[in-house]
């Protein structure tokens, strides 16, 4: 039997991916004008999808705010059981950081290489998010998270786009598309005076709605030939590779 802690625990966990799919289905342009039956029908799936890789892998992966997100996309472009079986391996293979441990142990070194990776192919930009105190990156977390689907509005065109390059990249590529949009948009970030509150509210009024993912994503392969992910993590600096957990896809 579980510990008292242990039922609080998964009791919260299900309240927040409750509130958390109470609060889907409304992100990308294919849900405008969605009937409240079909929305709430998605929702169902998108729930039971959601506890039924979380039951089955339960004491190992537990729900992050976010999850819901990915999962959606793939409920797009399958049934509720091929949803099921690609979120999965998505979740053990992809997203075990997240979905494994603690933010601060799982996202947080994540958002360290993110930083180095970013020093390493545009020093100047990097340099002006020192100055800005922007070095741990908290507006990359919905990136990183969830890979983009938070942030964009467009489904088809751009959400499944990046989804299939990091699915068919290695674990790291949602980190060189991270760096590839601030490079992308370096020009105005560069113009932005040094202080946290302008630049965090430059990066996100970014006009994201207007992104081409398809030069995105070439700029993307550019960066990863350029400094691709075996030579990015051997210029890590060590604690950046002692924070990694052993069991990080991106190793």
């Amino acid at each position: 039997a579980l510990p008292i802690s242990g039922v609080e625990h998964d009791a919260t966990e299900a309240r927040t991916m409750h509130a958390d799919v109470q609060r889907s289905v409304y992100s990308w342009d294919v849900h405008s004008g969605l009937r409240k039956t079909a929305r709430n029908q998605k929702r169902i799936q998108l729930s039971e999808v959601m506890h039924a890789i979380l039951r089955r892998h339960m004491g190992r992966l537990a729900y992050f705010q976010g999850f819901h997100e990915i999962a959606l996309v793939f409920l797009e472009v399958g049934t509720p059981s091929q949803a099921f079986h690609m979120v999965e391996r998505l979740a053990l293979f992809y997203l075990s950081d997240q979905l494994c441990l603690p933010f601060d142990r799982g996202l947080t070194p994540l958002l360290g290489v993110l930083w180095c990776l970013l020093e390493l192919l545009d020093a100047p930009l990097a340099r002006a998010l020192a100055e800005s105190d922007c070095t741990e990156l908290h507006f990359a977390v919905p990136w990183v998270l969830t890979w983009f689907a938070h942030s964009l509005p467009r489904l088809h065109q751009q959400v499944m786009r990046i989804t299939d390059c990091l699915l068919a990249g290695h674990p790291s590529t949602v980190l060189y598309f991270s760096a590839a949009l601030l490079m992308q948009h370096r020009d105005v970030l560069l113009k932005q005076p040094r202080e946290l509150p302008e630049m965090v509210c430059a990066i996100q009024s970014l006009p994201l709605a207007e992104l081409d993912a398809d030069n995105w994503a070439s700029h993307t392969r550019r960066l990863m030939r350029r400094l691709p992910p075996e030579e990015l993590l051997a210029h890590l600096p060590l604690e950046y590779w002692r924070a990694l957990p052993v069991t990080s896809p991106v190793l």
